[in-house]
């Protein structure tokens, strides 16, 4: 089921809350409604005042948009223009390979202004953390939500409707928050993480210095650890496992800035890392150790404007414009530019400025989730050789994309994807946000065009997709017409299926696999099973691991 290259460059969009973590912390307590009056006929005044957003209280405009991140290395998310950056420091095998694995990492967002974990504005572990005032949480896998508390005292993320997220206990106690992916996360009654536990029973424990919220370390059930310690200027984060010598990263923090990253030699604090530069809060300058050199340029005056009714201000988002890459060693610079929708009638962005805005309090609200089923928005990508052109619906689903040479012109490839089960090429014909089925985000087909520089008629291939009620992949058709149906354990065992922890509401272990080839002629090829038989054994803690026997049984 090898997707081609283009079909995996695309389909990381809708996958992506499953990756890497960045911390977005949007905390905000007027939210901005839409009103579907004058829907492309809104201008802004003139005369009003330009206020960054990071800078102003209380008038955070929140999106759905948000949750939509990926991150390696420093990556510029095309929706929102943000900047996000994750460094490892730290990192465990733990329970001698038997996980959770742990890589402590620290995320940058140009977006956040806050300094939660004492790493600089902006900068935070990739722990999950719940904000008991806001009723935000913001998870280790890169979602950001604001959670509703129900009368069957459940809570349930704001915009999220697919059963891979489950939320028990209480805020004043604590929260137990269990993933699909066989992960659970358990946060004290502030909303801090203090543990981290496997579907098979293996834990890592997260503690905090007596009296603060700084993270002091890490350790599994078999006492490997990473220990934190925090001198003048310095955050000293210490790997050590089973075997081998300790590992040691420092972070040099002055003046509220995480300034420089670096791998020490023996004890000594001088090494090679990375160096970080700011303006303000915004991060302009990334140098690494082999020379190459990231600088990156923000619009905070007219590039994402929203005016707030009551207040009667405009307000701005910082985004990226320009991101440089200097190689070094007098190789040449490398420029990419961005785009995005601004406030002109004919523009659109993810916070759908071209309609009637008015402001509410207390509400958190996606403004384009009210818009009509019509409404699409547009970024631009230019990289000197081709520009890609995304464009999202509603939901901020990426929808269609589009390369494009810049020397000819000529149309490069194009990737369209289909959602809910709908006839419209923009799809999701759904207005409103609770028609939507559970699985709305997960592309239906994905189609790839992809054109030669002197043909006007493209290779066409597509792939076609169906998931369970936790996102989970049951059933794939790839170009060739090679079909492989999933099917998983249930929740209460069976059938060389061990039955699911306690306290877990939902199940991640495969059961078999088959894959059905096209056929050659006339000819039937038999499908191909791989079964997947689970034995649990506990281990000397009291816990319990699984191990997988696969048999490949062709029938």
């Amino acid at each position: 089921m090898k997707l081609q290259l283009y079909q995996q460059y695309f389909i990381m969009f809708f996958f992506i809350l499953l990756s890497l973590y960045t911390v977005i912390l949007i905390h905000s307590s007027a939210a901005i409604v839409l009103s579907h009056k004058n829907e492309h006929k809104e201008k802004l005044p003139d005369h009003q005042m330009n206020l960054s957003a990071t800078e102003s209280s209380g008038s955070n405009p929140w999106s759905n948009a948000f949750n939509f991140k990926g991150v390696w290395g420093a990556q510029i998310d095309p929706r929102t223009g943000i900047l996000s950056v994750h460094v490892k420091a730290g990192s465990l095998l733990s329970n001698f390979g038997h996980g959770p694995n742990i890589d402590l990492e620290v995320n940058y967002s140009s977006n956040a202004n806050t300094n939660v974990d004492g790493l600089g504005t902006g900068w935070s572990w990739n722990l999950t953390h719940f904000n008991p005032v806001t009723d935000s949480l913001v998870t280790s896998i890169g979602q950001s939500f604001y959670l509703q508390h129900k009368s069957n005292g459940q809570w349930y993320p704001l915009y999220h409707k697919m059963h891979d997220l489950h939320i028990g206990g209480t805020k004043e106690k604590y929260f137990i928050i269990t993933y699909a992916n066989g992960l659970r996360e358990t946060l004290d009654h502030q909303g801090y993480e203090t543990m981290l536990e496997q579907q098979n029973g293996w834990r890592a424990h997260f503690t905090y210095q007596p009296g603060t919220h700084r993270l002091q370390s890490v350790s599994d059930d078999s006492g490997h650890k990473i220990t934190l310690l925090y001198e003048k200027n310095y955050v000293k984060v210490i790997s050590k496992g089973s075997e081998g010598q300790p590992v040691s990263v420092l972070l040099n923090v002055k003046n509220g800035e995480l300034r420089k990253l670096i791998l020490p030699l023996q004890k000594s604090h001088v090494g090679y890392g990375m160096d970080f530069s700011y303006r303000g809060h915004l991060l302009t300058r990334i140098s690494y150790p082999t020379g190459l050199t990231e600088k990156f340029t923000y619009n905070c005056t007219d590039a994402m404007k929203i005016r707030t009714y009551k207040n009667l201000f405009t307000s701005s988002l910082c985004v990226i414009t320009r991101k440089s890459i200097d190689p070094g060693a007098g190789q040449p610079v490398m420029q990419e530019t961005y785009e995005y929708g601004k406030t002109n009638s004919n523009e659109h962005n993810y916070l759908g400025f071209n309609a009637q805005l008015t402001a509410t309090t207390s509400v958190k609200k996606d403004m384009l989730f009210d818009a009509p089923v019509s409404y699409t928005y547009q970024t631009q990508e230019d990289n000197g050789i081709f520009h890609e052109i995304r464009t999202y619906n509603k939901y901020h689903l990426l929808i269609n994309d589009q390369r494009i040479s810049d020397r000819t012109g000529h149309m490069l490839s194009e990737i369209h994807a289909f959602f809910c089960h709908t006839d419209q090429s923009n799809g999701c014909a759904h207005s409103n946000f609770e028609k939507l089925p559970l699985t709305y985000s997960q592309p239906l087909k994905i189609t790839t065009k992809v054109w030669s520089e002197n043909s006007n008629t493209p290779a066409i291939t597509s792939e076609i997709y169906r998931y369970d009620k936790q996102g989970r992949m049951i059933f794939h058709k790839d170009t060739y017409g090679r079909l492989s149906k999933i099917t998983y354990c249930p929740l209460k065992g069976g059938t060389d299926c061990p039955a699911e922890p306690d306290g877990w509401n939902m199940g991640t272990l495969t059961k078999s696999v088959t894959v059905y080839p096209y056929s050659v002629g006339s000819t039937i090829i038999t499908p191909v099973v791989t079964r997947n038989y689970y034995r649990k054994l506990p281990n000397r803690k009291g816990h319990g691991y699984i191990l997988i026997l696969d048999h490949q049984i062709r029938q």
